[in-house]
């Protein structure tokens, strides 16, 4: 399958390079265009409307979010190139978009060019870019949201909503606030790396805790916490003074 692509790039010298790298490994991808700015590339994505844009984000005239705002209805995916700050780069993250960093890793662009062709769904994409658009914009974690995946399903909620993660070998469920379980397709320990800049705390080799959920912490032997969906989690030894330590800063 064929898949029609605008590079939306302002430097002529990276945006050679990526032509030369995606004409020489991705075969699955057809150049329909390419953009150097925010207005060119709103006019290319109306005329030719791609099933994929892969587009640096900083432009001489804006930046790609610019783009998407001005797209109303967009049904393309995107793979943004970026060389923004870690904070960024864990809102990729958590909002499941993919991305490329600077300078450009041949085996990774292989492998974002064909999830994108896997993944070639409007209302998850759409939902998607929200997510991201939000958490770039907030400060605050409260309103923060993650986009969470299993088997091309994507379902985006408060991060605030999150009782605890459960670790199921290469898969994590997750536990909400409505009593929900949510089932996705990254390993708890990818999670830890995404929330733990948002109070939560992994209490032991199977479960990553929300500590804003914690209504006790038994400190006994058998030390466990319980939350406030009722589940009593046991807390290992070694981390115990560090989640007593948390605790104490709420």
């Amino acid at each position: 399958m064929k898949i029609s692509t605008v590079l939306i790039e302002d430097e002529q010298n990276a945006l050679d390079h990526l032509k030369a790298l995606l004409a020489d490994f991705c075969p699955n991808i057809e150049l329909a265009g390419t953009a150097n700015s925010v207005a060119s590339g709103v006019a290319i994505l109306r005329e030719c409307n791609p099933q994929l844009i892969i587009a640096d984000i900083e432009l001489p005239d804006g930046t790609t979010f610019d783009i998407l705002n001005q797209i109303p209805d967009f049904s393309f995916n995107i793979i943004f190139i970026t060389a923004h700050s870690e904070y960024a780069i864990k809102a990729f993250k958590i909002s499941a978009i993919d991305y490329l960093l600077k300078p450009i890793d041949i085996d990774e662009l292989i492998a974002a060019t064909n999830k994108a062709e896997e993944q070639m769904s409007h209302q998850s994409l759409e939902a998607r870019i929200k997510a991201l658009l939000g958490n770039l914009s907030r400060a605050d974690y409260q309103d923060k949201k993650i986009v969470l995946t299993y088997n091309h399903v994507f379902h985006v909620i408060n991060i605030t909503d999150i009782i605890f993660c459960q670790s199921e070998v290469n898969y994590t469920n997750f536990y909400l606030r409505d009593n929900r379980q949510i089932l996705s397709s990254k390993n708890v320990s990818e999670f830890e790396e995404m929330l733990n800049e948002h109070g939560f705390f992994r209490a032991n080799r199977q479960y990553l805790i929300n500590v804003k959920h914690i209504v006790s912490f038994n400190k006994t032997p058998c030390g466990y916490v319980s939350m406030v969906n009722g589940y009593e989690i046991p807390v290992s030894f070694r981390r115990r003074d560090l989640l007593v330590e948390l605790i104490s800063k709420l």
